[in-house]
């Protein structure tokens, strides 16, 4: 299992893309994604580190595109995985520049 903290965010990031775009995802900010070259050639992606599976699956999902999830092993171990603020400042200030993009 994911640590607390780790597990709260997801929750929370992944909610508010599903709202954004009208997705059923089940977590929007893993790391671990496969992207066409068709959508990476349609999106201009600005962030390339902790918030960039949150701005694709937002511009994905705006530009039309259909978002597949399948299911994988997350393995956490705490002394290789340490909960760092600054990723998630990533990736909520990623959620925060798309909700521009989206006129909200």
């Amino acid at each position: 299992e994911p640590p607390d903290a780790r597990r709260i965010v997801n929750i929370m990031i992944t909610e508010a893309v599903n709202k954004l775009t009208n997705s059923n995802l089940t977590d929007a900010s893993s790391g671990f994604c496969g992207y066409t070259t068709k959508l990476l050639r349609k999106i201009k992606v600005k962030t390339y580190r902790y918030g960039a599976p949150v701005e694709i699956a937002v511009r994905a999902r705006v530009a039309g595109f259909e978002i597949l999830e399948l299911p994988h092993p997350v393995i956490y171990k705490k002394s290789l995985n340490p909960i760092r603020i600054d990723q998630y400042i990533e990736i909520f200030s990623s959620l925060k520049n798309e909700l521009k993009l989206l006129h909200f």
